[in-house]
């Protein structure tokens, strides 16, 4: 008998840009906008603008929706060996919205 192809399992978010609407700006909260924020975190609303950004947002989204189904430390492997590393890079100030204002 000829084995079926197992199906791809549907991804939670559509694009990279649902991903970052839909979960990393409704989950990672860090102030961006008070006065003297940018001392700390940088951020631009046209991250997608940002070739480096969009790269690290394009292999989250990957990894989340790879690991996202994990029954045991899928998750928290996600948020500390993907999300935080990669978010520090993306606010920091002397990352790639270091010119952004």
């Amino acid at each position: 008998a000829e084995e079926e192809p197992e199906e791809e399992p549907q991804t939670r978010f559509e694009n990279v840009e649902e991903f970052v609407d839909e979960y990393v700006v409704q989950l990672y909260m860090r102030e961006v906008s008070a006065q003297r924020s940018e001392d700390t975190y940088r951020w631009c609303p046209r991250w997608w603008d940002h070739p480096e950004v969009l790269a690290r947002f394009e292999a989250l989204w990957c990894a989340f929706e790879h690991l996202r189904n994990g029954g045991t430390t899928e998750q928290s492997e996600f948020w500390l060996y993907h999300f935080d590393p990669h978010m520090a890079q993306i606010l920091s100030t002397q990352g790639p919205f270091k010119h952004c204002s």
